[in-house]
Formats: structure tokens, C-alpha cells, sequence
């Protein structure tokens, strides 16, 4: 599903004009500093004498609330990416660049990060491949996700790192702690560390569900007087193994930030420094501000206040088939360990691996509510981790009703909704402003930006062609017969 996502990123890279969103420039400008050889703060001006005439002009527009590196509370590790794409953009002579760079390297991790949701899909669904299509698929073609793809933000490469945590984490789940598993959850967790203090939260969570894995399983041998197995490595080892790697790579960073801003993330310096409120209440943000607007955002619209949004009809059928379909995969998952257990044969989905990725995304939200009580925004991107379990636990119950076609309507509909929700180029031009001409023009040409849709095209045919191919109704059966024949030989 790398096409159907590369295709709705690069349209976005193309068509909007430089710098329309204000984080652009801050990000650009963080990248800019870490080609100079030093790391920026938050109160650094942006080096717009390196970075093109739209920067400088963007820059002039907004100096005296947008003119610093304010992102620069995040560690260097995320933006690492970036480094060459912008300096071979800027070296080709772009007018955009290294703006340009930037978004197509996010294009290109949004890709990566669909390929990776087929396979935690396809995993978490006990092998089924419609299922793991279905749902990148469905990630890729939503349109606030196309937006972001698009961006040159850290929402892609987030996204990829946030992915591949719940990806190590099935590993753990299926095949136990082994050394293998356990390393490979550590790589990510040092990787997402050094993205945004978001990513690293995940991460120590993701770190700790390894660890309380292997402390179970190691006291369920003990109890069991039954000698462990040899691949396992000791609980030690696990603990260690697990966090080395991240508090050599990235905490230096935050012990930098607590030193500068007074706290690991820097947001209360952050929000002190751009005036942003505080003390508002949980409850009223967990219902209005993510279940409300950035939610609708994320399931069914560009972005908020854009172009006018799908009827109000649409986004509660949308809210309700979510919540039916996350409590339709829990009561499927249950149900497979408990016939698992009654017929003394493998579960056909890992009940352990489910309880981690839901574990995940109830994070995610909490992390996205905490950042609003203290004073941040919230805007929908930070629940992609949480969209990504989301569209799995859509695709898990139409396979298992063997409804695997009304899954392709639901990413075909999401395809038309896309395009409905592409805000026209007189949009951007008077968002940009008639004082700055050059900011109103999409960096790329009709020509250029027409591929992104094409492209799109390509990639829903041939997913169709898949489905078709595999007949997904019965894609599952010699799995589970083979899971079940393995697990009776062992006996």
C-alpha cells in the first residue's frame, strides 16, 4: 500500500505552497541549524540567509510570534532523515528548497510506514493478508493522513518508529522475550526516543510492556518448576538491553532540556513563551478536544477549518462504526483464547499482542489530553499511533464475518472522500496572502502534481487485484489449521 500512500503525500508536497503551515518553517529552520554543525533552541531565529527566498519572505511575514526554532525541544535523532534530501534540494537550485526535501522525505517514511501497518495488520489479524491490506490501506487513503504525509513535519517518521514499537511488540508477544525480540524492541525504542518526547513516552511504555512480559514468564517457570528456555535471556539482561541504548542515544537531550526550559519536553517554557493557557479540565478535553474535532479531523476531514467538511451525518456513523469495531475485535480476540484454550490448541489471534497495541493507543490519547490540560494543542496527527491499532480493529471483524468487501468499500469511500476534501489552489493562495505572491504558488506544476492522484489510482487497483487473487474469505484457514496441527504435534 506504499503507492496509495506515496501518491496522497506527493500530491500534498506539490500542491501547497511553501510554508502555508507555520511549523514548516520552524522544522526547516531546525534542520538548517543541524547542517551549521550545532543544535538550535527554542529561541534561536531561524536561519532564513540559508534557507531560500520564501523562507526569508515567510519568516518577515511572522517574525515576531514565528521567527525562532520554537520545535527545538525535540532531539536531533528525528530530523536526521532529512539532512541529505534538504541539502540536495537546496544544491539543485529549488526556491523552495530545502522546504521541498523535507516534505518529500515525509512522503517517502508515510510510504514505509504503510508497508509496515500491512505487516502489524496482517500479524495482529493471526496471518491474515486481506486483513494487513486492507488496513494500510485504509491508513494511507484517509485524508488528514495524505495532508500530513505531505508536510514537512515529524509525523511520518513518528508514525514509522510508532509502528514498528507495536511491530516488535507482537514479535515479543508470539515468540516470547527472546534476544532477537528483546533487541528489537530496544532499537525502536531508542530510535522513537530521539524523535519527540511523545515518541519516547511510547516508547518507555513500550519498553516496560517487554519487561513485565519477561518477569511473568520467568516467575511462571519458577512456579512451574519447569526449566526455562534456553533462548530466553535472563530478565536482567532484558532490562538492560532495553534501556541502554535509548539513555545513551537520546538522554543527554533531555537532561539538555531540563537544564534550559525547567522540565524533559520543554513545554512549560514553551507555553509560557507563546502565552497558551492552562488548567483546563480532563474531561472536558477528552470529549472535546480528541473525541470531538480532532477525531472528525482525523477520520474524515483534510483539516479543520479548510473547506467545509462532510455533512454532519457522516462523521457520527463514523464515530459509532469506530467504537462498534474496536469492541467487536476485543470480544473476537476474547473469544479466540477462550476457544483456544477449551479446544487446547493455538488462539488464532495473540490476545497478549492485542493488550499491547490497545495498551499503545490508549497512551497515545492520553499523552495528546495531557499536552492540552498543560496548556498545548492538539491537533490529530499526535493520535496517529492510536489510528493505526484503529484501522487493524476495523478490518479484523469484516474479515472474520467474511465481509472483506465491505472493507474495500470502506477504503474506496475514504479514496472519494479525499478527493472531495482537496481544498482548491484559490484556497491557498488567499490563505498565503496577496502581499507574498511567491507564497501563494504550489511549488510543483499541474503536470507534477497530477501524479499523486494517478499514482493513488494505481495503488487501489491493485490492491483490488490482490483481494481478488487471494480470496481473502478463506485466506486464513490453512494458516489456523497449520497453527493447530503444530500445536497438536508439540503435544
Amino acid at each position: 500500500m506504499a503507492l496509495v500512500a506515496v501518491g496522497s503525500g506527493w500530491y500534498q508536497a506539490w500542491a501547497v505552497p511553501a510554508y502555508l503551515n507555520a511549523d514548516e518553517q520552524a522544522h526547516v529552520g531546525y534542520v538548517l541549524t543541524l547542517l551549521d554543525g550545532h543544535l538550535p533552541t527554542v529561541d534561536q531565529p531561524i536561519p532564513v540567509e540559508r534557507g531560500g527566498p520564501l523562507l526569508a519572505q515567510r519568516v518577515a511575514r511572522t517574525r515576531r510570534r514565528h521567527g525562532e526554532v520554537w520545535v527545538a525541544n525535540n532531539p536531533p535523532v528525528g530530523y536526521l532523515p532529512f539532512l541529505v534530501p534538504a541539502l540536495l534540494a537546496r544544491a539543485a537550485g529549488s526556491p523552495s528548497a530545502p522546504l521541498l526535501g523535507l516534505r518529500l522525505t515525509s512522503v517517502a517514511l508515510f510510504g514505509a510506514a504503510a508497508v509496515m501497518t500491512a505487516r502489524l495488520g496482517r500479524r495482529l489479524a493471526g496471518g491474515c493478508e486481506a486483513v494487513g491490506l486492507l488496513s494500510a490501506a485504509l491508513l494511507a487513503i484517509l485524508p488528514h493522513t495524505g495532508t500530513i504525509a505531505g508536510a514537512a513535519y515529524l509525523d511520518s517518521v513518528a508514525l514509522l518508529c510508532a509502528v514498528g514499537l507495536l511491530d516488535s511488540l507482537v514479535s515479543v508477544s508470539v515468540s516470547g522475550p527472546t534476544r532477537r525480540t528483546v533487541a528489537a524492541v530496544s532499537a525502536w525504542c531508542a530510535v522513537s526516543a530521539g524523535i519527540r518526547p511523545m515518541s519516547a513516552a511510547l516508547a518507555g511504555a513500550a519498553a516496560a510492556f517487554v519487561l513485565v512480559v519477561a518477569v511473568t514468564r520467568s516467575l511462571l517457570d519458577r512456579r512451574s518448576e519447569v526449566s526455562g528456555d534456553p533462548c530466553r535471556p535472563p530478565v536482567l539482561w532484558c532490562a538492560a538491553v532495553l534501556s541502554v541504548p535509548a539513555v545513551l542515544l537520546d538522554g543527554w537531550f533531555y537532561l539538555r532540556n531540563l537544564h534550559r526550559y525547567g522540565d524533559v519536553t520543554g513545554s512549560t517554557y514553551l507555553n509560557a513563551k507563546f502565552g497558551l493557557p492552562t488548567g483546563r479540565s480532563v474531561a472536558d478535553v477528552l470529549h472535546e478536544h480528541i473525541w470531538a474535532e480532532p477525531v472528525r479531523t482525523l477520520l474524515n476531514r483534510r483539516a479543520p477549518q479548510i473547506v467545509p467538511g462532510p455533512p454532519l451525518w457522516l462523521w457520527s456513523a463514523t464515530r459509532w462504526a469506530m467504537v462498534i469495531a474496536l469492541i467487536s475485535t476485543v470480544a473476537l480476540v476474547i473469544a479466540d483464547q477462550l476457544d483456544a484454550r477449551r479446544r487446547r490448541t493455538a488462539p488464532r489471534t495473540s490476545g497478549l499482542a492485542w493488550t499491547g497495541a490497545i495498551g499503545i493507543a490508549a497512551l497515545t490519547v492520553a499523552l495528546a489530553a495531557a499536552h492540552w490540560v498543560s496548556g498545548g494543542m492538539i491537533h490529530p496527527r499526535y493520535l496517529f499511533p492510536a489510528l493505526v491499532v484503529g484501522t487493524v480493529a476495523v478490518m479484523v471483524p469484516l474479515h472474520r464475518l467474511r465481509l472483506w468487501w465491505l472493507g474495500l468499500a470502506v477504503v474506496l469511500g475514504a479514496g472519494i472522500l479525499q478527493r472531495h476534501e482537496s481544498p482548491p489552489m484559490a484556497y491557498y493562495r488567499n490563505r498565503a496572502g496577496a502581499a507574498a505572491s511567491a507564497l501563494a504558488d504550489p511549488p510543483g506544476s499541474l503536470l507534477v502534481r497530477s501524479i499523486g492522484p494517478a499514482v493513488v489510482l494505481i495503488g487501489l487497483l491493485g490492491l483490488c487485484v490482490a483481494l481478488t487473487w487471494m480470496r481473502p474469505s478463506r485466506a486464513d484457514e490453512p494458516a489456523t489449521a497449520s497453527v493447530a496441527g503444530r500445536a497438536a504435534a508439540a503435544d
